[in-house]
């Protein structure tokens, strides 16, 4: 019900991730993948629209469809990785994960940079 309200919103930095979701979906069912990890990351594309500070239309349009692109591509992928390496451990949801990944992804990328920096500035220093 969020994702046809945001469609049908004026608001394209909204319209845009899930557009793309529900087109990647659509797509991936056709080629024998889950769709619904690509539906989420269009779900999480909408949340980090309304959770971070407002940025142009073009930054919020492109957050929104790396969300979609994550969800759809990353979370089988972590999910083969919990498989390879953590055989002991069971794998969590695809789902779960596909939806994390949408929604946690800025705030991983901004912790990164502001680690790499601090890092890159102490080995200069020295």
């Amino acid at each position: 019900m969020l994702i046809l309200a945001s469609a049908t919103a004026s608001k394209q930095a909204i319209a845009a991730p899930v557009g793309v979701g529900l087109i990647a979906a659509y797509f991936s069912q056709s080629l024998g993948f889950d769709p619904w990890p690509w539906i989420l990351g269009a779900l999480g594309g909408g949340i980090i629209r309304v959770k971070l500070p407002p940025t142009s239309r073009i930054d919020s349009i492109a957050n929104g469809i790396i969300s979609v692109m994550l969800a759809g591509f990353g979370s089988p992928s972590i999910i083969s990785w919990f498989k390879y390496y953590l055989q002991s451990v069971p794998p969590p949801n695809i789902y779960l994960v596909a939806f994390v990944v949408a929604v946690i992804w800025p705030w991983l990328v901004k912790f990164g940079w502001e680690t790499g920096k601090t890092w890159f500035t102490k080995r200069s220093e020295q």
